[in-house]
């Protein structure tokens, strides 16, 4: 389960990765949000609760 500060992280990371990728699709997008998170060296559990996150974040800014 991820902490609130690491939601916060998370959402902020999606974020800058998506304003200074613009030209991304969205595939590549969420392959540079994965390539992060992998950085991170999260267990493999918070990595896919981040993704979730990132990806209903993804639909409210749409």
């Amino acid at each position: 389960m991820l902490t609130n500060q690491e939601k916060d992280d998370v959402i902020y990371m999606a974020r800058r990765i998506m304003l200074s990728n613009r030209d991304v699709e969205w595939e590549g997008w969420k392959q540079l949000v994965e390539d992060e998170l992998l950085q991170l060296d999260w267990p493999i559990e918070k990595q896919q609760e981040a993704l979730k996150l990132v990806g209903l974040f993804k639909k409210k800014t749409l």
